[in-house]
């Protein structure tokens, strides 16, 4: 039983890291847009092309749109929605297969 807690604890600690870090690189993409950021510099293109594999499978949910002459990228808002509701049902499914395999051991 210590083994599948330990077990638990580790996956809880990735999920937990991996979450923190996807809504990070979001909300610097957020900020890079919002602010008008040069796309042809290098750091900003290339962090654009690591980001756009981030926030891919949310495409075209919703349109931008301008706020003040500001543009609210409304596809990096809805992957940072999108990934914590991911992570969250992940994380409650996750918790419930540990918690049945901890009543069997128990059982047994």
């Amino acid at each position: 039983m210590i083994i599948i807690i330990k077990i638990q604890s580790i996956i809880d600690y990735i999920f937990k890291r991996l979450l923190i870090l996807f809504e990070i690189l979001l909300l610097i993409r957020l900020a890079l847009k919002f602010l008008n950021a040069n796309p042809l510099t290098f750091a900003v293109s290339r962090f654009y092309q690591f980001t756009d594999e981030i926030v891919a499978p949310f495409q075209s949910i919703f349109p931008d749109f301008v706020w003040r002459e500001r543009v609210i990228d409304m596809v990096t808002i809805s992957s940072m929605f999108g990934y914590a509701l991911i992570f969250f049902f992940f994380y409650i499914l996750l918790s419930f297969i540990f918690a049945i395999l901890t009543k069997f051991i128990i059982r047994d």
